[in-house]
Parts: structure tokens; sequence; C-alpha cells
């Protein structure tokens, strides 16, 4: 067991706080250091669930806890952290508590706020292409009767190993993934949009000028993917 205390030089922290399936709130946090064989070596310092609210004041409280108890308070010297108001506040508590710690944003949150903005604007100038890719998606996959047919008609015209990608709201690169995943079965899509039996999905059609954005932004969002996978 490493004694974090006796380390050569200094700590960097990584710290991040989320909601459980079952509404139950946690604080990680993560020391990152190198030994005296000049490797770098990551620590998990704690995962500890958080009694509400979730302040900048009391994560300080907690993670000044964490601190103390490995007897490292004074080999700090940053903290990364996301960029929601609560973690922000973090290290302005700490330094009132005579802790002098430098806060760092996530780079790789940093880029999902950016690439997230930019969609939506782009999304609004190009007619909502994407949220209407984004709602026949979600109604394939949501009816286990309309996933069927959907299928049925993958197996004729594509890899029927390859699912639709329905992305998640807090990561901007399941987005990339889920229009990705919808170009490689564009020509299902398409057959499926036109023969299908479902009033639901009766209504969704996406045109060849609908397509040609979407080709093209994956072009544009793949170097941040790669750069936001690197990061993570």
């Amino acid at each position: 067991m490493v004694n974090l205390s006796e380390i050569p030089g200094s700590i960097s922290l990584t710290s991040d706080s989320w909601t459980s399936i079952s509404s139950d709130s946690y604080l990680s946090l993560t020391g990152h250091f190198i030994d005296e064989a000049w490797s770098l070596k990551s620590l998990v310092l704690d995962i500890d669930k958080l009694n509400y609210p979730h302040s900048g004041e009391n994560l300080a409280e907690r993670i000044s806890d964490i601190l103390e108890e490995y007897e490292i308070s004074d080999n700090v010297k940053t903290l990364t952290t996301d960029g929601g108001s609560n973690m922000m506040k973090i290290c302005d508590k700490l330094n009132n508590r005579a802790l002098i710690i430098i806060q760092i944003p996530c780079a790789a949150h940093q880029i999902n706020l950016a690439v997230k903005s930019g969609l939506e604007n782009l999304d609004e100038k190009r007619g909502g292409t994407i949220s209407k890719l984004r709602k026949i998606i979600e109604k394939i996959k949501r009816s286990p009767k309309i996933l069927e047919e959907f299928k049925e008609v993958v197996n004729k015209t594509n890899d029927p190993n390859l699912k639709l990608i329905l992305e998640v709201s807090t990561r901007w690169n399941s987005t990339f993934e889920m229009l990705d995943r919808a170009l490689s079965l564009k020509s299902s899509i398409n057959s499926f949009l036109l023969s299908t039996k479902s009033k639901v999905m009766k209504n969704f059609e996406i045109s060849y000028c609908e397509w040609n954005p979407i080709e093209e932004l994956i072009i544009i969002l793949k170097p941040f993917n790669t750069g936001t996978k690197a990061l993570c």
C-alpha cells in the first residue's frame, strides 16, 4: 500500500460527482502522482455517498476530510473537475481553509460543452435534421413491434449485427456515435421508412438533402470524438 504522505513530489486530484439509477449521489476523488521510479500512478482515494445538499461547501468539506485522512493536505496542488457550478466552487472553499489548490477545468467536459452548443446551433440552422433522426431512432428502439420490423429490413439491406444507437444527452460523443451508426444503416432506414406498416413511422422521411449534412458533420466531429476518448 502506497503511503501518499511520503511520496517525494506533489499530488494532483481529479474529482467527479454523479447520481446513481437509484437516485443516490456519490463523490469520487482520485490522486495522481509520480513515484520514486518516475512512473505516473493513480490511486482512488475515496468514493463517498453524499448527503443533500450537494453544495460546493459540502463537497469541499468532504474532500478536506479525505486529504486529512491521508495526511496529504499540504501535498495537493491541483484539482480537476467538470464545469458544474458546485464543483467549480470547491477550490474556493478549500482555499478558505488555508489550502492552496488550483482548480483545472476538465478538458473533455469543455469539449463536451462546446460541441453540444455547436450541434444545437447547427441542428437549428439545418431545420432539425439531427432532432428528426433522433426521434426516428427513439421510436424504433422503444417499440418491440417496430424494432422487429426494422430488423427484418436490416437483414435484407445491411449487416444484421449493426444496431441503432440512441444518444445519451450528457455525452456529446454519443450523438456522434448515433449519427455515425445511422449513416451506416442509411439504406435500411430509408427502406424501412418507405415500406413500414407502422402508422407512427409513416410520418417520417429523411431526404437526400438531409443525409448530406449528416455525412459532412461526421467528418467534422470525428477528431473531437477521438480527442474525447483519448482524454477519458
